[in-house]
């Protein structure tokens, strides 16, 4: 998504539902500040681009924006909206989102994928934020993590409340590879049995890649977050 007449400013990534939404973070839609940006107005979205600096994709207006009606900031949970596009996306194949309930394909040390134009250096909390962006897209493997290993390290953060992981789902670091600044609402996914299935929304993380905390995820297997974003990609634009 880029900010209206400044198509090399990101703000946030998503994935497309269908031809007409788009599945994405909620905090990407909660801003606050003086003039706040009218999303109708001021966000496009831009589908099928991998190189920002490019003419690629299709750029479309947004017409509704939908946040899961539980979502709140402390600590980020139900981070999901869906937007409702002003015109069908053409030619690109949607995600198929993990079932409700289904936590088959999460298993601790599994391999997942996160896609993103947030920096690729690693980047301990507290230090000073980097706000740069990469031109191209970029795709990390990630392994999946216990709920038990992340709550643990997040028990250990003075500031940052432990995520709720009856709606998160969090990846290690121990690699120093996670998601930035930059990376917010795009996909965590796997790919089984030849299909590619999402299933987590990129939420938050003190630093990046910051090897003593995971990167948090929206729980796409929750029943509740999965019936809210079939709920709003069947609504009426």
């Amino acid at each position: 998504m880029y900010k209206r007449q400044d198509l090399a400013r990101l703000t946030c990534g998503g994935s497309l539902l269908d031809e007409r939404h788009v599945l994405t973070a909620a905090h990407c839609f909660d801003v606050e500040g003086e003039n706040p940006p009218d999303p109708l107005r001021d966000i496009q979205v831009v589908a099928g681009r991998t190189t920002l600096t490019s003419r690629q994709g299709q750029v479309r207006r947004i017409a509704r924006v939908q946040m899961h009606p539980r979502y709140s900031t402390r600590p980020l949970k139900y981070d999901v909206a869906v937007l409702t596009l002003d015109k069908p996306v053409t030619g690109i194949a949607p995600v198929t989102l993990v079932s409700p309930g289904d936590t088959s394909l999460q298993k601790a040390g599994s391999a997942a994928t996160f896609t993103g134009w947030g920096s690729v250096k690693p980047q301990r909390d507290g230090d000073a934020a980097d706000l740069s962006f990469t031109d191209r897209m970029k795709q990390a493997d990630v392994p999946m993590l216990a709920d038990n290993a992340c709550k643990s390290a997040y028990q250990r953060h003075p500031d940052q409340t432990a995520p709720d992981l009856k709606v998160s789902l969090c990846t290690s670091t121990a690699d120093q590879i996670g998601h930035c600044n930059g990376d917010s609402g795009g996909p965590l996914f796997v790919t089984d049995a030849g299909r590619v299935i999402q299933l987590g929304v990129v939420s938050f993380s003190p630093g990046c890649g910051d090897p003593r905390y995971p990167s948090v995820y929206a729980r796409l297997s929750n029943s509740d977050i999965n019936a809210f974003i079939s709920k709003a990609a069947g609504s009426a634009g």
